[in-house]
């Protein structure tokens, strides 16, 4: 019988040749149907494909299996997302095409994988294609009226162009922005202007928290602790005129650096409590023990125009009836018992004795023999005395120039330039200056905070380690303080309250003394007050010239832009320029990094937009604004 497919049966009778062997029986053995071979190898096949079947089902299984492990345990945890400049944006899109331009053939998605494979970072083609139908420089997000924030700052600040050395700058003249409220205050004048008033777009502008933090960033102002008041400051040229009789002095009397000398006297509150505490998040406000504000002693720190720091004359409290004899007192006696002032220590207890002719209460001129106790030391030739108000008087001068300054010239000729302090000024400090060949220059007066040297880089760090000091004489008293609680409360018995106690005026001293020795005579000291000197106009600069006072700097300055872009034109010029001002000068806005893993995070540019960043940036910013606009630091 035949099959379709071919014989699955053997020959029949009729089929099979007379006297041969049945063919299908073959010399070999049994004979196999072709049909049947071909069965097998169909079998074959399907057990194959099943076993590759199973095998994928088998992996995409465990791949499931993975993906819901990872979201079962990782569930909870949210995805950072990328952030890119424009510089990142603009480098992707250029990799995509010229990957494409490499490899024609292969899709996008294939493409952004290779990116993928050697950035490590994902990008998705939609946003890609954001990027690279983007123009340059066009920023996110709502668009600034620069006009109506210029206008905002015009009614903050008033600014005036000055030369600062040798550069045009808007010096501040006066600055109101204290407090949040008022720079809402000025927004909302600024809206109701007719400028502003028809403006729609402006009119629905929400003057939030947010946006006052915005704006500052936009002028680059930042927020700083008030340490100084404002003065009636004499005009730049009046102040450059004295500097120059003071500079012309330095020329003719030919003297070195070493010999030019700027001193001033700051009053050390030693016992003053510490200006700022690390609390916790729901701490309603800082606190620390009780302090004695009035705890104080004067010092007086002198340095030369090489750097060099001299010895040190301190004025410590006193009482005596007699002001013109304190040599009965005990202080000094005191504190000549006290480590680090003894004998051993190098301090010898002495007695300055001099005849001074000064005016009494009515001005009449007598002489009056001074007697005033005196520490100094053996090597450093420090000198520590006392006053009655632990001040600076006249006959507190004349004993500092005959056992301090005097001395420290070595016979040679110098200049002691100092402050208009009255006790400065007096006929017979002049006399003892004549007798040591010193000369007495006075700075113009209300500058002594812009150009006294001392009190730009010296008084800053002594204050600071009497700061220092304290803080870590309350943390030693912690320590003793939680043993004896602990203590007392295992003991059931009265707790003791945490009282440190009030620090004396021997620590204020020795921490004076301590910073004079290492940190203002250090190197990098040295040449900071160096470069003071030079800084300030009281030495010339390596070309030998002296630097010139041109202008009142102490209050900033805001950044002026090119008249192409913005408005820089003084109030006086001529009215027909198209550029506008307020004040006597306008202000532009300034590029600030606010993030070290950012790009420039605020600008303004000539469309008026704001970075892309800054969209990105804003939840930061709401946590920056709650401590920015606490009620209690302003």
């Amino acid at each position: 019988m035949v099959h379709l497919f071919g014989r699955i049966s053997p020959p029949t009778a009729e089929e099979q040749p007379v006297g041969d062997m049945p063919v299908w029986l073959g010399n070999d053995g049994p004979w196999t149907s072709p049909s049947v071979d071909l069965m097998l190898k169909l079998e074959k096949a399907e057990r194959r494909l099943d076993e590759i079947v199973a095998a994928e089902v088998a992996v995409i299984l465990e791949e499931l299996v993975d993906e819901v492990a990872r979201s079962a345990t990782l569930g909870g945890l949210q995805h950072r997302r990328n952030s890119f400049t424009s510089k990142q944006k603009a480098a992707f899109v250029s990799a995509v095409e010229k990957l494409k331009t490499e490899y024609p053939e292969r899709h996008m998605n294939e493409v952004l994988r290779m990116v993928h494979t050697v950035t490590k970072t994902s990008v998705q083609h939609t946003q890609l294609r954001k990027w690279s139908s983007t123009p340059v420089g066009q920023k996110r997000g709502p668009k600034v009226n620069s006009a109506f924030e210029e206008a905002v700052l015009g009614e903050l600040v008033f600014t005036s162009l000055m030369k600062v050395d040798s550069e045009e700058k808007a010096v501040v003249i006066a600055n109101v922005i204290y407090h949040q409220d008022v720079i809402l205050l000025a927004a909302r004048k600024v809206m109701s202007s007719p400028p502003f008033r028809d403006d729609e777009k402006l009119q629905k502008l929400k003057l939030s928290r947010c946006w006052v933090a915005g704006w500052l960033r936009r002028n680059a102002l930042r927020k700083r602790r008030v340490t100084a008041q404002v003065k009636q400051l004499p005009p730049p040229e009046v102040v450059q005129a004295r500097m120059a009789e003071i500079q012309q002095a330095i020329i003719d009397g030919a003297y070195a650096a070493s010999d030019v000398l700027n001193g001033d006297e700051t009053g050390i509150i030693f016992g003053a409590q510490p200006k700022y505490q690390y609390v916790g998040a729901d701490a309603q406000r800082a606190s620390a023990p009780e302090s004695d504000d009035k705890s104080r002693f004067t010092t007086f720190v002198f340095g030369n125009a090489q750097g060099e720091i001299q010895p040190s004359f301190s004025i410590i409290k006193c009482s005596a009836k007699n002001p013109a004899d304190l040599s009965g007192t005990r202080v000094l006696a005191n504190l000549h018992s006290e480590p680090g002032f003894r004998v051993t220590d190098g301090w010898v207890l002495n007695v300055w004795q001099k005849d001074v002719r000064l005016p009494d209460e009515k001005r009449v001129e007598q002489t009056k023999t001074y007697r005033r106790p005196y520490l100094m030391h053996s090597v450093t030739k420090d000198v520590v005395t006392c006053q009655n108000n632990a001040w600076m008087d006249t006959v507190g001068v004349i004993m500092l120039i005959e056992l301090v300054v005097g001395p420290s010239l070595q016979g040679r000729n110098g200049m002691m330039i100092w402050d208009n302090c009255g006790a400065h000024n007096v006929g017979a400090v002049r006399e003892v200056c004549d007798a040591f060949n010193l000369r007495v220059e006075s700075l113009p007066p209300k500058m002594t905070d812009q150009l006294q040297v001392m009190d730009l880089v010296v008084n800053g760090p002594l204050k600071a380690a009497i700061r220092k000091v304290r803080a870590q004489k309350l943390f030693l008293y912690f320590q003793d303080w939680k043993i004896r609680r602990l203590a007392a409360a295992a003991s059931m018995s009265a707790l003791p309250p945490f009282k440190p106690p009030a620090p004396k005026v021997a620590e204020g001293l020795h921490c004076v003394l301590s910073c004079m020795n290492s940190t203002l005579r250090s190197p990098v000291c040295m040449q900071s007050i160096a470069k003071c000197f030079v800084r300030v106009g009281l030495w010339p600069n390596r070309d030998g010239r002296f630097l010139e006072y041109t202008s009142h700097f102490k209050g900033g300055s805001m950044t002026l832009v090119h008249p192409s872009e913005k408005a820089v034109v003084a109030e006086d010029n001529d009215a027909s320029c198209e550029l506008t001002s307020f004040g006597e000068i306008a202000t532009a806005f300034e590029t600030e990094k606010r993030y070290e893993h950012a790009c420039e995070v605020v600008e303004l540019e000539v469309d008026g937009q704001e970075t892309e960043r800054e969209a990105e940036v804003e939840e930061v910013d709401d946590q920056e604004n709650e401590m920015l606009w606490n009620d209690e630091d302003m």
